[in-house]
């Protein structure tokens, strides 16, 4: 279903001015950004709350909120050994961890909008996209071997024959750069044929 974000936001935010008192004026407790948030911390200092306070309440109202089936903290994200903590340790930046990872429900749209749709849950449906190249050189059909994002530049690159270069150095030359990802269309090894 489709479940308003600012429903979402005003429960949690609700809890915390119950618990702790309102945010000073032009403040607000909760900063969000995709499926992360974070408490505010000149809220929580002006308040006298410590942040795993703020965040207790905060996982405690999200865990009680339609379309949440999950939160996480940094912690939990970095030493659990499941395929959600994977994705979600690939989407975390270490150098400014969020207090908390809202995992929606499954089949579930947390959004301020009324209709359109949005990217970024954990589940297959969201994750697994078509990558479709047409044109003149390219040999119709489907390829049944994955691909990840990081795959698309080397494949242009490819297609379009240029080397990526690095960025100028102080001399003004440039060299070629190592990308991640592969050439999608660039040959493959054979298997060695059985004995």
């Amino acid at each position: 279903g489709r479940i308003p974000l600012q429903l979402i936001l005003a429960r949690a935010i609700g809890a915390l001015d119950t618990r702790f008192g309102k945010a000073p004026e032009g403040l607000r407790w909760i900063h969000l950004a995709g499926a992360q948030l974070a408490i505010d911390r000149e809220v929580a200092a002006s308040l006298g709350v410590s942040i795993s306070e703020a965040v207790g309440i905060l996982r405690k109202t999200l865990a009680e909120s339609p379309g949440v089936a999950r939160t996480w903290t940094p912690q939990e994200v970095a030493t659990e050994q499941n395929e959600w903590a994977e994705l979600y340790r690939r989407s975390i930046d270490p150098m400014r961890p969020p207090d908390l990872v809202v995992q929606v429900a499954e089949g579930c749209l947390l959004t301020p909008y009324p209709d359109g749709t949005t990217h970024g849950s954990p589940y297959a449906y969201d994750r697994n996209v078509p990558l479709v190249f047409w044109g003149s050189g390219i040999e119709a059909g489907p390829d049944p071997q994955p691909a990840e994002t990081v795959d698309l530049a080397p494949t242009l690159s490819g297609l379009l024959g240029v080397m990526p270069q690095s960025q100028l150095d102080q001399s003004g030359s440039a060299g070629p750069i190592d990308l991640d990802g592969r050439d999608l269309f660039a040959p493959r090894p054979r298997a060695a044929p059985a004995p």
